[in-house]
């Protein structure tokens, strides 16, 4: 296991955006360990595969599209690629779609990186991506821009937004979005993810998943993120 408390003193120049690089060597080495804490990954942000298959386990997770700002160069025709161009922000960036586990202070999904143009619903439907991975009968919570209003199908293992729901239904989903709300800004804690992003565009997604890691290993000890309800888990498909 990597020592992370050891690591503070090289990694915290590239997680504060602030590292300059002074030579080839120092440079290699702190990407380096960036890369060694973003191979923990595996180990430490899990999807339940058999938690998931529960028959009292109807709501699983919250999901959301993350944008990070990043530097683009631009083309012959525009300042920007249109492509890379993040809606939120009007801003180049990177889009990943990142879950947690509706009971548990538990990252379980990190997908991406993504052109900052790619909307959510989009991110969510693709081949081998989070709508396959949710098991028939179960939902995700999430936000309205995730509603696909021309194949009503699409929105089977959504839990979206409704003013229908029961009193303490509606309390919880909107306590779960909150709660997904609050993990993004854990990420953007680190101010490489808040502030634009300006190196090896192929190094962003290492920088994510390395402060995945740090995010959740802080959840895990003496950090967790606030619960949407006591624990009681929601069987019936009335979401």
């Amino acid at each position: 296991m990597v020592d992370l408390h050891a690591l503070k003193g090289e990694m915290i120049q590239i997680f504060a955006g602030k590292y300059v690089k002074k030579g080839q060597v120092e440079g290699e080495k702190l990407w380096y360990w960036v890369k060694i804490i973003a191979g923990l990954k595996v180990k430490v942000i899990i999807w339940p595969e058999q938690e998931y298959k529960r028959s009292d386990r109807f709501i699983l997770l919250t999901v959301d599209g993350v944008d990070f700002r990043t530097w683009e160069k631009s083309t012959n025709d525009s300042n920007m690629d249109p492509k890379a161009m993040s809606h939120k922000y009007k801003h180049g960036a990177l889009k990943y779609e990142i879950g947690i586990d509706a009971y548990e202070a538990k990252i379980v999904w990190v997908s991406g990186p993504k052109r900052g143009a790619m909307g959510d619903r989009e991110i969510f439907a693709e081949d081998g991506g989070l709508r396959e991975k949710v098991p028939e009968g179960k939902v995700v919570v999430c936000d309205r821009v995730y509603t696909d209003k021309k194949t009503a199908g699409n929105n089977a293992k959504l839990a979206l937004p409704s003013l229908a729901d029961p009193g303490p239904l509606f309390e919880f989903k909107s306590k779960l979005r909150a709660r997904q709300e609050s993990l993004n800004g854990r990420l953007k804690d680190f101010r490489i993810l808040d502030a634009t992003y300006h190196h090896d565009p192929k190094n962003h997604v290492f920088v994510l998943e390395a402060v995945a890691v740090l995010v959740q290993y802080a959840m895990d000890h003496g950090h967790p993120i606030f619960p949407a309800n006591t624990g009681d888990h929601y069987p019936d498909s009335d979401v």
